[in-house]
């Protein structure tokens, strides 16, 4: 538990203690035993950003007046928060533009994550930081959804030619944006997991269930509640679980969840291959944030002694390195792990050492009769780097100076 991690009266502690509460039901009072005599809320404003969860800071403590902090520190943290929905609010209009367009083109199109995570999960497009759009449309559509997102004022992240953008594409499933105001990055997916990182196939049926959601005024294709929640647990287990925000969304979806539907979410997470992923989520839903968990999933918990290893190995990153990005080592040990068979773990290994990535692409260009070779030249560019990161060895006595 996070209690027995930290110790009171730390930064961590608090901000901890302060989300637990926002995110309670009916809200909680933290304040027993977390220490918050003599605490630096500056910091713990700073950890919040870094865990993208400032909304729910602002929540707690606007419900908490007669606490004892600053006033100035009140206003700074609600000019914040006022900032953060005003650049949800415009990123939500972005999207509109974005999928409207798609639309006029015939291309089908839904929204996850971001401002449509906000209003279904949290009920407010304000209580949850963003900082980028995620649209999915099928894979015959990719072609056709990047020119007509050119056609908007989108561009590439990337500075790749186009036998680099295939390659990439293909391997990771997005496409990555930019607004050439260089005020919205947008990834375009045509799948939600990298083909070496897929524990599973996507489910057959899941454009047949999609719900939709009002946003600025119109309505939007999403996720439904199930699969938003095992979607959000998939990158969050994807991404290392870096941000305590994700934990949250996690949280907040599941409570979209009717009681007698758990079992059914259950065999849901195992068409996507994810029944890991959803457990680790919600395991660290439970541990990091407080919340009781259905019989189902507790059920399920005891019965994966992996999942109880990952989650006390994942309560530990995020209270020893708050908001620092995982290595994708990290990322893929983790991931790797929550697969079930050493078929899937191999194919997860093998992604990190033989997919190519945009700085494996920026480094060298390749052309189109060669592209495939960035899968064999990969191995020996990770090499070199592990190398340049090794501390130098003892040279003896006698050996010759370097040369210059």
């Amino acid at each position: 538990m996070i209690r027995e991690a930290v110790r009171p009266g730390t930064t961590a502690t608090v901000l901890y203690g302060l989300i637990r509460a926002a995110m309670s039901e009916p809200a909680a009072d933290p304040r027993a035993g977390l220490g918050l005599d003599g605490i630096e809320w500056n910091e713990v404003s700073d950890l919040a950003a870094q865990h993208g969860v400032r909304p729910l800071l602002h929540q707690a403590l606007t419900a908490l007046p007669d606490v004892d902090v600053a006033a100035a520190f009140r206003e700074q943290l609600r000019d914040s928060c006022a900032a953060i929905a005003r650049r949800n609010l415009y990123l939500s209009t972005e999207l509109m533009r974005v999928l409207a367009a798609l639309e006029t083109a015939g291309i089908e199109a839904l929204a996850f994550k971001g401002p449509a995570l906000a209003v279904l999960a949290y009920g407010n497009l304000a209580r949850r930081e963003f900082v980028d759009l995620d649209i999915l449309v099928h894979r015959q559509d990719m072609g056709g959804a990047r020119q007509c997102l050119s056609s908007v004022g989108f561009v590439s992240r990337y500075a790749l030619n186009r036998a680099q953008e295939r390659i990439i594409i293909r391997r990771n499933r997005t496409y990555d944006l930019l607004s050439t105001n260089r005020q919205v990055a947008l990834d375009l997916h045509w799948a939600f997991i990298p083909r070496y990182f897929q524990l599973a196939q996507e489910p057959d049926d899941l454009w047949q269930r999609l719900v939709q959601v009002r946003l600025a005024g119109a309505l939007v294709n999403s996720l439904p509640p199930d699969d938003q929640l095992i979607v959000v647990c998939l990158h969050g287990s994807r991404s290392g679980w870096v941000q305590l925000k994700w934990v949250c969304d996690v949280a907040s979806a599941s409570r979209l969840i009717g009681d007698a539907d758990w079992d059914r979410v259950l065999r849901r997470s195992r068409r996507w291959g994810a029944e890991r992923c959803l457990l680790l989520g919600l395991a660290l839903v439970r541990d990091l944030l407080g919340i009781v968990l259905p019989a189902p999933i507790v059920g399920a918990l005891e019965r994966d002694e992996a999942v109880e290893h990952l989650r006390g190995r994942v309560s530990t990153w995020m209270i020893a390195a708050p908001g620092r990005p995982r290595s994708r080592t990290e990322e893929t040990s983790l991931y790797a792990a929550l697969a079930s068979t050493r078929r899937t773990r191999l194919r997860i290994w093998g992604g990190l050492v033989l997919a190519p990535t945009h700085e494996d692409a920026e480094h060298l260009s390749l052309g189109q009769g060669v592209a495939f070779l960035y899968a064999f030249l990969r191995p020996f560019r990770l090499l070199i780097k592990y190398l340049r990161r090794l501390p130098d060895a003892p040279r003896s006595v006698s050996a010759a100076p370097p040369g210059g």
